[in-house]
C-alpha cells in the first residue's frame, strides 16, 4: 500500500489533531507580527518578534532531543500544548483588556518560540512511535506534508482572519484549533522506544553523541547545511510580511 502508514487509525487520529495544531502555529506566528507592527509601526520590532520565534529552535532543540530521550514522550507533548495553549490565551486576554505592550508580546513571543522548538522535537520523536516500523518512512514523509501545508494554509488562514474580524478574533480561533490535539494525545497509542536500552550516560556525553553522528553521517550533515541556508536566507519571510505589506504597500 503506498500509503501504508495510513492503515494506522492513530496513526490517521495524530495527524488530523497535528494539521489543525500547526495551522494555528502558523496562524499564531502571523498575528504576532501583525500586532507588533500595530504596536509600534517599525519592522525592526516585527525581526526582532520574528527572532524570537525562531531562534529557540536552532539553540534549544538539541537539547530537547537528549531530554526527550529520558522522560516520558506523551507527557512532555501533553505539557508543551498546554503551554502554548494558555499563552495563546493570555496573549488573548491581552488584548481584550487593552494592556498588551510590545514588551508583553516580546516576552509571549519569546514564551511561544521557545516551547514551539520543543513541540516540534517531540513531534519527530512521536511519529514513530505512533506507527509499525516498515511504515516509518512513509509516516514520516506524510508528517512532513503536514507540516509544510500547514506553514502555506495557516499564514493566509491567520490574514483573512485579521482583515475580515481583527486579531482579537484571529487569536480566539487561534487558541480553538490548538486544543482539538490536546485530546488526540491521550487517544493515541504510543509504543516504547525499539531496540535494546543504552548504557546510561550524562546528559552532556549523550548531547556531545549526537552531534558527533550528526555531523559524521553525510546525508544528515548535508541536510542539516541545506536547511541552514534556506533558513538564514528565506525561512523569516512569513513572520515580517505585516512590515511589508502595510509598511511597504499600505495594504493592511
Amino acid at each position: 500500500m503506498r500509503f501504508s502508514a495510513l492503515r494506522s487509525k492513530d496513526f490517521v487520529l495524530y495527524t488530523a489533531g497535528n494539521a489543525s495544531a500547526m495551522v494555528a502555529l502558523w496562524i499564531n506566528r502571523v498575528i504576532i507580527g501583525w500586532l507588533g507592527w500595530e504596536l509600534t509601526g517599525l519592522a525592526s520590532w516585527v525581526g526582532l518578534l520574528s527572532f524570537f520565534l525562531f531562534a529557540p529552535t536552532i539553540v534549544a532543540s538539541p537539547f530537547f532531543g537528549v531530554l526527550l530521550d529520558r522522560i516520558d514522550v506523551r507527557r512532555a507533548a501533553l505539557v508543551s500544548q498546554t503551554v502554548l495553549a494558555t499563552t495563546v490565551c493570555i496573549l488573548l486576554a491581552l488584548q481584550l483588556t487593552g494592556v498588551l505592550t510590545i514588551w508583553l508580546l516580546g516576552a509571549i513571543a519569546l514564551v511561544i518560540g521557545v516551547t514551539s522548538s520543543a513541540d516540534r522535537t517531540i513531534r519527530f520523536v512521536l511519529v514513530p512511535r505512533i506507527v509499525e516500523k516498515e511504515a516509518i518512512a512513509n509516516a514520516v514523509a506524510i508528517h512532513g506534508i503536514n507540516f509544510n501545508t500547514a506553514r502555506l494554509v495557516g499564514p493566509a488562514v491567520g490574514g483573512v482572519l485579521i482583515h475580515a474580524y481583527g486579531t482579537d478574533i484571529a487569536t480566539m480561533v487561534n487558541a480553538v484549533m490548538i486544543l482539538p490535539f490536546l485530546t488526540v494525545l491521550l487517544l493515541v497509542t504510543i509504543r516504547d522506544r525499539d531496540g535494546p536500552k543504552s548504557e546510561k550516560k550524562s546528559f552532556l556525553r549523550d548531547f556531545a553523541d549526537g552531534l558527533k553522528h550528526a555531523f559524521s553521517h553525510p546525508i544528515i550533515r548535508e541536510a542539516m547545511i541545506l536547511t541552514c541556508i534556506l533558513s538564514l536566507s528565506s525561512r523569516g519571510i512569513i513572520e515580517i510580511l505585516p512590515a511589508i505589506a502595510d509598511g511597504e504597500f499600505g495594504m493592511g
